[in-house]
């Protein structure tokens, strides 16, 4: 009578238990064999621990899938439509990290100017627009004409803050994020997410090698941490966009007065608007 736990037995309970091949992975094997081992040195690389778990799925689609959740679990996000190929293959994957970048392009700039939230608008009239040389800020200015009345957005700064003189007066100071959002809209921050766009990478994505994860990983957490100090001025700028904007033009006035900013230290703080930092990250 055979053994219930033979050896060959325990070997085919194994096998069954991860489900047969579908066609389309059988397909991928045999057609484009360098571009499923290349995904599969990848998943070894990263997530040897869950490899039989991510090439457990029925497709190629549904692989890239349980890669990407491990991934983002791990490290950061990644494309919205990673593990959704039109053409059900490993072949986008070899290409590269399907990495979310979030420079603001002239394009973008240009969807600030004419459906962006207020605080987004208001925060921007008063940093140098980077793509205009003759330096006007007239379509914006007229576009926060309906948050601000038109007596203070006449004492905004002509043209916006050079992005040197925005540092001197906002770092070190409650308003610091409108000196980080002038190098964000410059792409100017020094990290890789915030300075660059689709058209500036031209289609290359970075490697699937340990290396470029952790240094993204970390450039990742930095673009959090900017774009977190900007969305919180934001929001505290749209809590009451007249007296507040007015208040941050009156703080420009009077740094430039007195040329101040040599200790960074503001003369008075504004209720409710987040601190916590001492500078530039």
């Amino acid at each position: 009578m055979p053994e219930d736990n033979g050896p060959l037995l325990i070997l085919a309970r194994r096998l069954l238990s991860y489900g047969p091949p579908s066609l389309t992975i059988l397909i991928n094997r045999l057609e484009g064999a360098e571009e499923y081992e290349g995904f599969i040195k990848v998943v070894e690389e990263f997530f040897p621990e869950y490899k039989a778990e991510i090439l457990g799925g029925i497709s190629p689609d549904a692989q890239m899938g349980a890669f990407a959740c491990r991934f983002e679990d791990r490290y950061f996000p990644l494309s919205d439509n990673f593990g959704e190929m039109e053409d059900d293959s490993y072949h986008e994957f070899n290409q590269g990290i399907p990495i979310i970048l979030r420079g603001i392009s002239y394009d973008e700039y240009d969807y600030i100017v004419a459906d962006s939230r207020p605080g987004v608008q208001l925060m921007t009239l008063l940093i140098e627009d980077p793509y205009n040389a003759d330096g006007t800020h007239a379509p914006l200015a007229e576009a926060c004409l309906q948050h601000v009345p038109a007596d203070i957005i006449r004492r905004a700064p002509e043209g916006g803050l050079l992005i040197s003189e925005a540092h001197r007066i906002f770092d070190k100071t409650p308003y610091e994020a409108l000196a980080i959002w002038g190098d964000i809209v410059s792409q100017d921050t020094g990290n890789y997410f915030l300075d660059y766009d689709w058209e500036m990478v031209g289609g290359q994505l970075p490697g699937w090698t340990m290396e470029n994860v952790v240094a993204l990983t970390q450039e990742w957490h930095q673009a959090d941490l900017l774009s977190g100090k900007v969305d919180k001025l934001i929001d505290w700028l749209e809590e009451d966009s007249a007296a507040r904007f007015e208040e941050l033009v009156n703080f420009i006035e009077e740094r430039r007065r007195d040329g101040s900013n040599k200790d960074g230290s503001p003369k008075q703080r504004t209720e409710g608007l987040p601190v916590g930092s001492t500078g530039r990250d």
